[in-house]
C-alpha cells in the first residue's frame, strides 16, 4: 500500500491535531510519532541524526519526499515496462 502526500499530510495534521487537545509538549511529538512510523517513514526517521531525531518540522518535511521517491520510481519502472 503507498501513501500519497496528501494522505501523510493528513495524518500528520490529525497528529497534530490529537497533541495539542492534549497538551503534549511539542519536542516530544516525535517520541509520540515513533511508535506509529512503518515501512519508509521509520527508515527516514532511522536515518535521521539524533538532535533531528527531535525536529517534528524536519520529521514531517522528510517522510512525504521519501514516499515521493518511492512513488516516482514506481512511475519510473512502470513506463520502462510499458516502452
Amino acid at each position: 500500500m503507498s501513501l500519497d502526500e496528501k494522505e501523510i499530510e493528513r495524518h500528520f495534521l490529525m497528529f497534530e491535531n490529537v497533541a495539542k487537545d492534549m497538551d503534549w509538549r511539542t519536542d516530544m511529538y516525535c517520541f509520540f510519532l515513533l511508535g506509529v512510523l512503518t515501512g519508509k517513514a521509520k527508515d527516514v526517521y532511522c536515518a535521521l541524526s539524533t538532535p533531528q531525531c527531535a525536529d517534528h518540522d524536519l520529521l514531517k518535511k522528510r517522510i512525504p519526499q521519501a514516499y515521493k521517491l518511492v512513488s516516482e520510481a514506481h512511475h519510473q519502472k512502470l513506463r520502462k515496462l510499458v516502452k
